[in-house]
């Protein structure tokens, strides 16, 4: 029987699964205005309808109001539109993404203005545009409408997060401070001087005012899924520590099949309509609040898994991006021996895992999706991306993406074609197709993992291999990982489309190339498995990750989007009940 589950027979599990006997009949519910009215209204009401539980849901408030009524206890959910933040209130609750939303830019009807830039945005808000004839339209100032208490709002988090990339950016003083979105709203409709930074999702229901286009682009669920409108933000369910049944119904049903068609049909998106990396059950799973370690006892643990033995095998770009250093923290904190290898690349480090020779395999691509590999559980661990690597003294510093797909397929053979010299290009590619670098290769620029090349080029085993052939040659071009190239001297990693993979372009996904990197096992992880991967994705283990150069999933752009708490605890119990039968 397969371990990795199909979305309609996840849906069906996780009922069999979370739907027991019930104590009581009744389920209090707090949401925030932005989720209530976009979807929650209609999910409590199908909810009630289907398992005859009566859902009680607050009428009003904000994120701060859910998140102060799960604390002290008159509420057993919550929904909200923003990430949890690190204070003592919220370190005590989980968090779960449901669905998805977009931060908008809201203006009365009346307003000529239909369009503003990120740019734009960030001078109105921090005062240096003050009139609205700097943006096109009547000579008259901004009535700039902000959100109260400012970053603990899900909008004003938002707003930090994705138009200033900073949650403690001072923004203009402004008389015009508003309790929450509802009141934002009617403020707009009858204000024609009004600016504000709201959800679209509401909005649109609200059919009230006016959303800009950003950059042209116009917020939907369509330029949502394309990735087109960029100011995609996801909504929450926020949970406390301890679940009643009731509780654990209503998040199954939520992500569920019913629950998310639900979704899909109201202003907001299903989590599939967002298109991103996570995918329910089939892909990889992600603790989203990994920023606070699991509260353990210390001492205990150590006394339990000193001197026991873990193999962790990992290839040679995800052994320099993290593997090593957290392999090396992880002995020191808890007194494990840990077993690994010195080399080899994706298939042989699977290889090993699928002989049972390793606990786990680090490697720098998703597995796939048939043969040996479909039944594989994995969670991402950190990001990373393709770095096209030449000798120092090739003169060429920039390539496009299609000039990249030119040269790979055979179609450019000489490096004058893209503004070098008039020289043969040796191109050094990896032998297998199933390597890292080889899958991740062929997806990225070709969407296709079994794209078969047609142009000359040279085969190597590993990535060390394709760094050492241009090292000692001035003509050869490779496909490496920027971790691992940009440690090596000799090398020259080139720009793509005019950005260099910087670890700040691979944060903001404005380099393309960026790819995930997976922890992968073979069946029901044990205990001293799962304490590794949780310490990798613990804040001490992210911190690590980032202090090597590698982007960790807390810093990277999707970071808020690839939650996965109540999911990850119910693949662990399936797996469990199949590997008993």
């Amino acid at each position: 029987m397969k371990k990795i589950l199909t979305v309609t027979i996840v849906s069906g599990v996780m009922m069999s699964l979370l739907y027991g006997s019930t104590a009581t009949k009744e389920l209090n519910i707090n949401a925030c205005g932005v989720d209530r009215g976009a979807f929650v209204n209609k999910l409590a009401k199908e909810f009630s309808k289907k398992f005859k539980i009566k859902v009680n849901l607050n009428k009003h408030g904000g994120d701060r109001d859910v998140i102060s009524a799960l604390d002290n206890g008159k509420a057993n959910l919550g929904f909200g539109c923003r990430a949890l933040l690190n204070l003592p209130i919220e370190k005590k609750l989980k968090s779960q993404q449901v669905a998805w939303g977009v931060l908008a830019f809201l203006v009365n009807k009346q307003n000529v203005i239909s369009n503003i830039t990120i740019k734009q945005v960030k001078d109105i808000l921090k005062g240096k545009i003050r009139n609205w004839k700097e943006l096109g339209g009547a000579n008259a100032p901004i009535h700039l409408y902000l959100r109260k208490p400012g970053v603990l709002s899900g909008v004003g988090y938002s707003l930090r997060k994705i138009v200033f990339k900073n949650l403690r950016v001072k923004l203009r003083d402004t008389k015009y401070i508003v309790a929450n979105s509802d009141t934002i709203r009617k403020a707009i409709s009858k204000d024609k001087l009004a600016f504000a930074v709201g959800d679209g999702t509401s909005a649109a229901a609200s059919g009230k005012v006016k959303i800009l286009k950003v950059n042209g682009i116009e917020p939907s669920k369509r330029t949502m899924a394309s990735k087109k409108y960029r100011a995609l933000r996801p909504y929450f369910i926020y949970m406390p520590k301890n679940l009643s049944t009731e509780a654990k119904k209503f998040i199954a049903f939520s992500l569920s099949k019913s629950g998310q068609k639900i979704i899909a049909k109201s202003y907001a998106a299903s989590i599939g309509e967002g298109q991103r990396v996570f995918k329910l059950l089939s892909e990889s799973a992600k603790f989203e609040n990994f920023k606070t370690d699991n509260e353990i006892n210390m001492g205990s643990l150590i006394k339990k898994y000193a001197n026991q033995e873990l193999t962790v095998y990992a290839c040679g770009i995800d052994r320099v991006a993290f593997a090593q250093e957290t392999m090396k923290e992880f002995i020191r904190k808890y007194g494990v021996k840990i077993k690994t290898n010195s080399s080899g690349g994706d298939p042989f480090i699977l290889g090993k895992l699928q002989e049972k020779e390793a606990d786990i395999a680090f490697i720098c691509r998703a597995p796939f999706k048939e043969g040996k590999e479909k039944d594989l559980w994995s969670v991402q661990i950190a990001w990373g991306a393709l770095a096209m690597i030449v000798n120092p003294k090739n003169q060429v510093s920039d390539l496009s993406t299609e000039q990249i797909k030119a040269i790979i397929s055979g179609k450019i053979k000489n490096w004058k074609e893209v503004g070098g010299a008039d020289s043969e290009i040796h191109l050094v590619l990896r032998k297998s197709p199933k390597s890292g670098v080889g899958s991740s290769m062929r997806g990225i620029l070709f969407k296709n993992k079994n794209y078969k090349l047609s142009s000359v080029y040279t085969l190597v085993k590993n990535s060390g291999e394709a760094r050492r052939a241009v090292f000692n040659d001035e003509l050869a071009i490779a496909v490496d990982d920027v971790t691992s190239s940009q440690r090596v001297k000799g090398i020259k990693i080139l720009d793509i489309d005019g950005v260099t993979p910087t670890k700040r372009a691979i944060i903001e996904n404005d380099y393309k190339f960026r790819r995930p990197f997976y922890a992968c096992m073979r069946d029901k992880p044990s205990k001293l498995t799962k304490l590794f991967i949780n310490f990798v994705l613990s804040q001490n283990g992210q911190k690590i990750i980032s202090k090597v150069g590698t982007a960790n999933l807390d810093e990277g752009k999707d970071s808020d989007s690839q939650n996965n708490f109540i999911l990850q605890k119910l693949k662990f119990r399936m797996q469990g009940r199949v590997k008993d039968k």
